[in-house]
């Protein structure tokens, strides 16, 4: 794997060192002793190690037929701009108003992001305090509360009703939603009027605890003056993902007599309104 970076590396053409480096992250976990049975850095000896530079190859040929299809669709119809940042500071990111805002964003709680891309946060970041990049993914359990106002009566119930059974627990979760506010905010100075928002989310379970995030973030988009339009509700499409959780622990789990954890997810759709004055839209 070293000998395969020191040579994307060496590339001096950008963009095309930065292909590389996707394919090469996306590596990262078959081509080590993570297993790949779980979402944490958790090594399996047994673990039947493919080839790194077939597997890099392999992947590199496949990201390339698919950039290739990719453009042939957007040729002579669209022009593409790719960002990078935090969608709790989006207005400073994006400088013009947009039609359409889409997005599938973090679980409350579900699993540490930063553990699921670990491996190739070390090999890219050049980081030398993981904590520091930890501490910047929305949802992870060592969040604390900021102090803000949840636009959400559900939002705050279901703290009070987590607080009950796991303290440290509810105050991840409130700073959870506090996130999300926050950038569902920042999406709000960005969208025109009449702008729609669409995103995809599940709703789970923590402690016991019923976590309805779609209804949570609807009601936040609704204080904030924008109308649900259309709530599509579908079985979870197969994905890389762990989707059963131990009870007890909350952790997630391969067993299959533990809780499923996202049996669906919900499409939410909101209209945002023109009509309604911008000091009166909060709760």
């Amino acid at each position: 794997m070293r000998w395969i970076f020191t040579l994307i590396m060496d590339v001096k053409d950008e963009e095309f060192r930065d292909f590389l480096l996707v394919a090469f992250s996306n590596i990262q976990k078959d081509c080590s002793w993570w297993s790949m049975k779980s979402v944490k850095p958790c090594r399996d000896f047994g673990k039947d190690v493919p080839n790194a530079i077939q597997t890099f190859v392999k992947q590199v040929k496949r990201m390339i037929e698919k950039n290739n299809q990719l453009w042939e669709n957007l040729k002579n119809s669209t022009w593409v701009e790719v960002f990078k940042g935090d969608t709790r500071s989006l207005s400073s990111i994006v400088d013009d108003f947009v039609d359409l805002i889409l997005f599938s964003h973090p679980y409350v709680t579900s699993y540490e992001y930063f553990d699921v891309h670990k491996l190739s946060i070390i090999w890219l970041e050049h980081v030398e305090d993981l904590r520091t990049i930890k501490r910047r993914f929305i949802g992870n359990m060592s969040d604390k509360s900021k102090g803000i106002k949840i636009k959400s009566s559900l939002a705050v119930e279901i703290v009070k009703e987590l607080a009950e059974k796991d303290r440290r627990l509810s105050k991840a979760v409130e700073a959870y939603f506090e996130d999300m506010q926050i950038s569902f905010e920042e999406m709000d100075k960005v969208l025109k009027d009449n702008g729609v928002v669409v995103m995809v989310i599940g709703n789970t379970k923590l402690k016991g605890v019923e976590i309805k995030n779609a209804e949570v973030f609807a009601e936040m988009f609704t204080c904030m003056g924008y109308v649900v339009e259309k709530v599509i509700k579908r079985p979870i499409p197969s994905k890389n993902l762990p989707t059963v959780r131990d009870p007890k622990t909350g952790k997630f789990t391969s067993s299959n007599s533990h809780v499923k954890v996202y049996p669906h997810e919900f499409i939410l759709i909101l209209r945002h309104s023109c009509h309604l004055p911008v000091h009166k839209r909060s709760c």
